[in-house]
């Protein structure tokens, strides 16, 4: 018995010095044994809480604008969002050039599609995209990677851009490039890259004194041509087949009265000179 009351004592004071020795080095400054992990669990509390915040901002967002203007468009993202993992993971032969010619023109159509504008609060339209951004709504993790829209016209067509048509803009381009390489035929790219060379000429002179309407005209041309480009970084030497038809298109918007535009023209013409070995400048001449 008098060696159990030693030890239980000998233990308790063990405790208390190991006690005393963790206060110690809290008031010296020093790190308390399981002070790291403390941090990680605030770290990822902030996360929790920077989501929360971005998926009330949407969800607010919905519950200001008009409900059936945002059903309709948050609709319109998941369709094409399932399309584009349709085109990207038929293995099986599904998808043929028939089926994407029958919604290639709705498809196409969803890039002008505009994210619901009217609300209460006013939200600016940056902070709308990015909030959904943030929830995950725009863009899965497989297909992330997909489609990278070069920096030159990002302000008019990426996900977040400033001026671009928001989230379902971008879906609708990389679908069409993902359904491209899916039916991997002329049969279908000929339509495909003719119907979006026509969105290029939408109206780049003053028809209307709106700033909002001439915006939208220059984020059209830049949405089509953005996915002419991609078609083009997708398909390289095959795209070949479609140049001739594409030369008087580039000319034009070589000239175009959005600089962003242009300069992504420029850049899409040197793409294509070196595919395809040979310059491009006698071609070039509206």
């Amino acid at each position: 018995t008098t060696n159990s009351s030693s030890s239980s004592l000998s233990s308790r004071a063990r405790k208390k010095q190991r006690k005393m020795m963790e206060n110690e080095e809290e008031k010296d400054g020093g790190a308390a044994p399981g002070a790291e992990g403390a941090k990680d669990n605030d770290s990822n509390k902030d996360i929790i809480n920077n989501n929360n915040n971005n998926n009330n901002k949407v969800m607010n967002w919905f519950d200001t604008v008009h409900c059936a203007d945002a059903n309709k468009w948050l609709l319109h993202l998941y369709i094409v969002r399932a399309l584009h993992r349709c085109f990207l993971y038929d293995n099986a032969g599904f998808i043929d050039s028939d089926k994407v010619e029958r919604i290639l023109d709705p498809l196409i159509a969803q890039m002008t599609f505009d994210l619901p504008a009217k609300n209460r609060h006013q939200y600016p339209r940056s902070l709308l995209a990015a909030a959904l951004v943030a929830q995950d709504v725009m863009v899965g993790a497989d297909l992330a990677s997909e489609c990278s829209p070069s920096p030159t016209t990002a302000a008019l067509t990426t996900a977040a851009g400033a001026d671009s048509a928001g989230p379902l803009a971008e879906a609708a381009m990389c679908a069409l490039v993902a359904a491209a390489a899916a039916v991997n035929t002329d049969a279908l790219w000929k339509p495909m890259n003719y119907a979006l060379l026509m969105r290029t000429r939408a109206s780049s002179s003053a028809t209307s004194n709106s700033s909002s309407s001439n915006s939208n005209s220059a984020r059209t041309r830049a949405v089509a041509l953005e996915t002419v480009a991609q078609m083009v970084d997708r398909l390289r030497e095959e795209f070949l087949v479609l140049l001739p038809e594409s030369l008087p298109f580039l000319a034009e918007l070589l000239e175009d009265s959005d600089a962003r535009v242009a300069r992504r023209c420029q850049e899409l013409v040197k793409t294509l000179e070196e595919i395809s070995g040979e310059s491009l400048d006698e071609y070039m001449k509206v």
